[in-house]
């Protein structure tokens, strides 16, 4: 028996580009003045923790690499997921 998944599209970052990508949205300085935070446990980004960044109207918010972190972030894009496709009926 096969279960079927959602595909859902992601866009990722390889860490040879992520200076570049941090800089072009304007967050590379203040990453490295550990002015950005963890959306969900407020801990310091640094180059080394960080997991992804997440677009929010027009900023960023920025996820680190602590488990529990990565499992909110997964519950709250299916949640926001579930949210948009209930706007869309």
């Amino acid at each position: 028996m096969y279960m079927e998944l959602d595909k859902k599209d992601i866009d990722v970052i390889h860490e040879d580009d992520l200076i570049d990508v941090l800089k072009k949205i304007g967050f590379y300085d203040k990453l490295l003045e550990n002015k950005v935070i963890c959306k969900f446990c407020n801990s310091t980004i640094t180059l080394e923790n960080i997991h992804s960044i997440l677009p929010q109207s027009d900023t960023f918010s920025f996820i680190c690499d602590n488990p529990t972190c990565i499992e909110t972030l997964i519950k709250y894009l299916d949640n926001k997921s579930s949210t948009n496709l209930d706007l869309n009926i």
